[in-house]
């Protein structure tokens, strides 16, 4: 078993993302095939290269896993054009690349709880690729960014944090779960384009509209404080 790692460098110059495949033949064209542990390589998209061993077990046939490739890549974009350009973003990611693989290590040896994590991360793709559609489209260009965060894959999500909480409790991931569900209440409920309001990306596609922004101040919770400012200064003024 090896790896491929795409033949384009990650953003902060590092290699290119890498997940595990059984030959040189499965891997595309944009990508190097490398003998080894992708472990070393991915730049710690842990769960990720997981989650391509995990398909890899499962089957043996070149076209099942090759299918599966695309995924990754939507969730790789995800990290560069998404997270990486958010303030709340970075924050996941630094706790993910902190914690991540210790983690991951822990969840080996409680077979279920990995294969529950695995499935929260594939459901999650599903938002994943739409959020990053949204922004890169207007809902006039493509049907995009109206996928809803639903209370049911909340419920799962936070079912999840608290069974591993409770098998690996002395582990010192409590400020991590409380934080990830802390994130996943306040998303709960909304679409994928709510959730690019709420991250405030940096440097977006074009510019924002005024609608875009008003938008955007009532997901980061200035809005009111403005309008009550506003209301304020009127009163006065007329008083005056």
């Amino acid at each position: 078993m090896g790896c491929c790692c795409s033949i384009f460098p990650n953003p902060d110059g590092r290699m290119g993302d890498c997940y595990p495949v059984n030959g040189p033949e499965n891997c595309p064209e944009t990508f190097n095939y490398h003998s080894g542990n992708c472990g070393l390589l991915n730049g710690g998209c842990f769960f990720v290269g997981e989650l391509s061993n995990h398909i890899l077990d499962a089957t043996k046939d070149p076209i099942l896993t090759k299918a599966t490739h695309p995924a990754f890549r939507v969730l790789y974009d995800f990290r560069d054009v998404i997270l990486r350009r958010s303030e709340i973003g970075r924050e996941v990611l630094s706790l993910y690349h902190s914690e991540g693989q210790r983690l991951l290590n822990l969840l080996k040896q409680h077979p279920e709880l990995l294969r529950r994590t695995l499935k929260v991360l594939v459901d999650a793709t599903f938002l994943v690729q739409d959020t990053l559609r949204a922004q890169r489209f207007t809902s006039s260009e493509v049907a995009c960014g109206m996928l809803t965060v639903e209370g049911k894959m909340v419920k799962e999500f936070r079912d999840l944090l608290h069974d591993i909480a409770e098998t690996i409790p002395k582990e010192g991931f409590d400020h991590i779960f409380h934080r990830v569900g802390e994130i996943i209440d306040t998303i709960e409920g909304m679409t994928t384009r709510d959730i690019l309001y709420w991250l405030d990306i940096e440097n977006p596609r074009g510019p924002k509209s005024f609608l875009e922004i008003i938008k955007m101040e009532i997901y980061k919770g200035y809005f009111w404080y403005y309008m009550a400012a506003i209301i304020t200064a009127l009163v006065v003024g007329l008083i005056l």
